[in-house]
């Protein structure tokens, strides 16, 4: 599945939580479409986010059964979690983004490489398998 379908779900899931969760905490409500924000962002840039969307989902579901403690506890460790791939996102777009333009750059050369290469192999071959062959007239 591709990634952004679990950040749509995951939207949707906070969503709907925030519609049933309580009316009269809405610093709660904006504190997780922040965190999701933030999250969404990290996944773009390459980051794995699936413990902290795991925890989010964790906090919403501790405010739906009104465990205001436990959710704010959830969210609070879901913040500090985003802050620290937060502080490693920019090497991980990096390396990524290295990575797959080194892949890109090897395939590109592999068919000048082969249409090169192989005529003169083929030849090279070619000659050291028939050189101690002798011509008779």
């Amino acid at each position: 599945m591709p990634k952004w379908i679990h950040i749509a779900a995951a939207a949707l899931i906070i969503a709907a939580a925030s519609c049933i969760a309580h009316a009269g905490d809405a610093g709660f409500d904006e504190r997780v479409a922040s965190t999701l924000a933030a999250l969404n962002t990290l996944r773009g840039k390459g980051v794995n986010v699936d413990d902290a969307l795991v925890l989010l989902d964790k906090a919403v579901k501790a405010a739906q059964a009104g465990d205001t403690a436990g959710a704010n506890g959830y969210l609070s460790r879901v913040e500090e979690e985003v802050r620290l791939l937060e502080a490693g996102a920019w090497s991980t777009y990096i390396w990524g983004s290295t990575v797959k333009y080194l892949t890109v750059a090897v395939l590109a050369v592999i068919p000048v490489a082969v249409y090169t290469l192989l005529p003169r192999l083929y030849v090279y071959a070619w000659y050291r398998l028939r050189r101690k062959w002798v011509v008779r007239r």
